[in-house]
């Protein structure tokens, strides 16, 4: 039996017993915590609705307001009128193994356990950090305890996948969208492995992505696009990169359509990367581009983050269209991102570079829309605010020990 399933059969009798007590109270807040961005009162909050989790890894207002009073992000303009947005402030490192599952946890990295990117495997080889390092509960070991249905789609450090009530597809997803690993192995990927073949049917790989849509992100070519994908052809290609990162996002869409409709869970969370990775990448070519920018890159690639957030909103929009009018959505970031003048002044932004953390900000962002927001509310919190909060929708006990408070 797993870590996590002892977790959640203990936390499981905890909640038995605890019923539907729930006190919305502040937990001991991590000092420097701020007015929280509003909710309805708590007696709206514990009825039966739906709720649906979407982090865009890196978003940043400062980015976002931009495009919003242009009318480029017309879903997400919609879910801030129709409830509640606010800073969600991160920590140091800002590193997103870390920060994703303090949101997932309510708890420190020095607490739960995710401490980097990578961990020494038992061979003593160094892999990507899994769920075999957190050392507490997640909030869907929580909701799947409570004999609630859950959904997790692409998280940080979620693989393997855990049994849970409902369906966990992991972080790993994402390696099978790259160009020549499209019939990679999906062992512990997937939670039922009974749901493993409607991932295979569902995911998007790079050689699926229409040229168009990559063009309406860049201004390159076909045949540059089909060079960029040939066997061979650099990895660090950020042309290849873009074309992966709209894969990834695509299949991540897909997936959580497919589990909301055919497993009605009631927590769903959708975890998209691109929103970073498209920084990483293009940063540095924004207008006006950081010193040293190559012209011919600052000509390809200096709309192509302003063109991918605005993609990115309509896949946010087909996952609006799911919601039902007693669902609550949140959009969470786990970290900013330096798009203006906070920018290193250095090309060298991407995510294997060692000053990628350098590019990433304090603040993120969040918005709480739907049933349990008070329209038009605005605020602060904390990353350690998320869990907190998710338990107050979902009308289940404050879990102990945690440091966050629902975000009231």
């Amino acid at each position: 039996m797993s870590p996590a399933k002892r977790w959640a059969i203990a936390v499981g009798g905890a909640l038995v017993v605890a019923g539907a007590a729930l006190h919305l109270v502040r937990l001991g807040a991590p000092p420097g915590a701020t007015s929280p961005v509003p909710l309805r009162p708590a007696e709206n909050q514990t009825g039966g609705g739906r709720v649906l989790v979407v982090g865009l890894d890196g978003a940043d207002w400062r980015f976002l307001d931009p495009l919003l009073a242009a009318g480029k992000l017309p879903n997400l303009a919609r879910a801030i009128d129709h409830g509640a947005r606010g800073t969600l402030r991160s920590f140091v490192p800002l590193l997103s193994p870390l920060l994703w599952t303090t949101i997932a946890t309510g708890h420190a990295p020095e607490d739960h356990g995710v401490l980097d990117f990578f961990e020494r495997a038992p061979s003593g080889e160094l892999a990507m950090v899994g769920s075999g390092a957190r050392q507490v509960p997640a909030i869907w070991n929580i909701v799947s305890a409570a004999r609630q249905r859950v959904g997790v789609i692409g998280w940080w450090a979620s693989h393997p996948a855990e049994t849970v009530e409902g369906v966990i597809v992991s972080n790993r997803i994402n390696d099978s969208t790259f160009p020549g690993r499209e019939t990679t192995d999906l062992a512990g990927v997937v939670a039922p492995v009974g749901w493993t073949s409607r991932v295979e049917q569902l995911r998007v790989t790079t050689n699926q992505v229409p040229a168009e849509r990559i063009r309406a992100l860049a201004a390159v070519s076909p045949e540059e696009i089909a060079a960029a994908l040939a066997p061979g052809a650099p990895l660090e290609n950020p042309l290849r990169m873009l074309v992966q990162t709209v894969a990834m996002s695509e299949t991540t869409t897909r997936l959580a359509q497919a589990a909301w409709r055919e497993l009605d869970p009631r927590l769903l969370m959708v975890y998209y990367e691109g929103t970073d990775g498209i920084g990483h990448l293009f940063a540095p070519y924004v207008m006006p581009p950081v010193a040293g920018a190559p012209p011919a890159a600052v000509a390809r690639y200096g709309r192509t983050p302003e063109a991918f957030y605005a993609w990115i909103d309509g896949q946010l929009g087909e996952l609006m269209a799911l919601l039902g009018p007693a669902d609550t959505l949140l959009v969470v970031s786990d970290h900013g991102f330096q798009w203006g003048e906070g920018r290193p002044p250095t090309t060298e932004s991407g995510t294997l570079q060692r000053n990628a953390p350098l590019w990433h900000a304090l603040d993120g962002v969040v918005v709480v829309s739907g049933a349990a927001a008070r329209r038009g509310g605005s605020g602060e919190g904390t990353l350690y605010d998320v869990t907190p909060t998710l338990l107050a929708l979902l009308g289940l006990p404050p879990g102990a020990g945690l440091r966050g408070a629902p975000l009231a």
